[in-house]
């Protein structure tokens, strides 16, 4: 089947029709374009282009994505998940019921790097402040882009909630808003930005309802960077009566360290709630590993 053929003028400068939203090959091409990219297929984005004879050149493979250049009339950068059957097979078959317990963050990020690397990378930042309140906050964590759903992430996040469990310690964490990283972000070369932002969006929310299946809650307490949502453009929800049952200390504690919170054991600290016991105090000293 080929592709039905846009008159404008303005075809072609963005690789993927004119600007019109009705263009013809634009669409056909953004309904191939997602196809290609759920069933990772980067041949049937070259095809619905009517390239997939021209000549193509790696740009790079990172994360499980696969960027390529190829030539024509119009060149195109084009990017999508690569397909490890074979490695996909042996992670999802490790025994992830084991959750071992580690004496400190740093030998659980060495067991998770032994168990893990390079497919699965993480970024933890330690926080303890002068009262003895202790805080993880998980800064980043990605899983390459072919190798999702082979519980690779659960079971770390496992890990982690048990350590914190065992040391009495907040764990911390924000849904990203930069999209699942199925594509090459900086070119965004095969959706727009609208598409682009409804990804974002669709991504964060998967990544809500799991913060919310194991244990976590809103941080209503959080101090965002942006006065408004930056996918949505809407103001940011409050909760104050959520707020309140926080003492100054408490909440100095929540503003800065992430969206979401997992109570160790299930339990807000108390030296968290009412009255202040003692001066507000930083954060003394903190720790990443990666």
């Amino acid at each position: 089947m080929k592709a039905p053929k846009c008159r404008s003028r303005k075809h072609g400068r963005a690789g993927g029709g004119c600007t019109s939203p009705r263009c013809p090959e634009g669409l056909y091409v953004k309904k191939v374009i997602e196809d290609a990219l759920k069933n990772a297929d980067i041949n049937a984005y070259l095809t619905a282009r009517q390239m997939e004879g021209n000549r193509a050149e790696v740009l790079s493979v990172e994360k499980g994505v696969a960027t390529i250049h190829v030539d024509g009339e119009t060149p195109l950068v084009v990017s999508g998940p690569i397909n490890r059957v074979g490695l996909r097979e042996r992670l999802t078959g490790l025994n992830k019921t084991d959750v071992p317990s580690f004496n400190d963050l740093g030998e659980l990020s060495e067991g998770v790097k032994k168990l893990y690397a390079p497919y699965l990378t993480m970024r933890l930042t330690y926080s303890e402040d002068r009262q003895g309140r202790k805080a993880l906050y998980v800064s980043d964590m990605n899983v390459d882009a072919d190798l999702r759903s082979t519980g690779m992430g659960r079971h770390v996040r496992a890990m982690l909630g048990k350590h914190c469990d065992e040391n009495n310690i907040m764990l911390f964490g924000t849904p990203t808003e930069a999209g699942d990283r199925s594509y090459d972000g900086e070119r965004l070369s095969q959706v727009s930005p609208e598409e682009h932002t409804a990804r974002a969006l669709a991504h964060k929310q998967r990544l809500v309802r799991y913060y919310e299946r194991t244990g976590y809650e809103r941080n209503w307490g959080f101090q965002y960077a942006d006065r408004a949502n930056v996918l949505t453009g809407l103001p940011h929800e409050e909760n104050l009566g959520w707020r309140e049952k926080f003492n100054d200390q408490g909440l100095k504690l929540l503003e800065n360290a992430g969206e979401y919170v997992r109570w160790p054991n299930g339990t807000i600290p108390e030296d968290m709630l009412g009255k202040d016991r003692a001066p507000v105090q930083d954060l003394v000293f903190g720790r990443f590993w990666s």
